[in-house]
């Protein structure tokens, strides 16, 4: 079931966004992110979790991007089809 807040109401820090990718207690907190941001936030957000240069060796920052995808209402889904597809790519190869 979706939230029924407002897209994208609430400013977001994104740094503070930033730190707590590495958190695994915070995984869940911003998969539910993913499901409530508008098109533009989804960008920032998929940007910032698959930037390869951030990333460990792991990749575990692509596998939480990864992983926030399913919960990408549309129309941000179709507005981020190519950075969803460089994603995925990224994953397969």
């Amino acid at each position: 079931m979706r939230s029924s807040f407002p897209r994208a109401m609430i400013p977001l820090d994104w740094g503070f966004v930033d730190r707590k990718a590495w958190d695994p207690q915070w995984e869940h907190v911003l998969i539910f992110l993913a499901g409530n941001l508008d098109a533009m936030g989804v960008a920032r957000l998929l940007e910032l979790l698959a930037d390869e240069d951030k990333d460990d060796l792991l990749r575990h920052r692509l596998a939480l991007a990864v992983c926030c995808l399913p919960e990408i209402a549309e129309p941000a889904r179709s507005c981020n089809e190519p950075t969803i597809n460089q994603i995925c790519n990224r994953v397969v190869n």
